[in-house]
């Protein structure tokens, strides 16, 4: 869900990808692999705040936005 208090899931993962999270000043605050049996990553260690989640796949790049509360 978005917004979030830690958890976040990714639906869809069938290969495996990168993630990379943003801080509002553009800092990189979290980083790594997701494989497909693994379809989640946690920014509960990170202040309230919103941050961009940039996701890598072969060739593909996403962005999206997620609040954390």
């Amino acid at each position: 869900p978005n917004p979030t208090q830690g958890p976040v899931r990714i639906a869809g993962a069938e290969q495996p990808f990168q993630y990379q999270v943003f801080d509002g000043f553009g800092r990189q605050v979290l980083n790594g692999a997701i494989e497909p049996q693994v379809t989640a990553f946690d920014l509960g260690s990170l202040a309230s705040g919103t941050y961009m989640v940039r996701l890598i796949r072969d060739q593909r790049v996403e962005i999206h936005r997620i609040v954390r509360d």
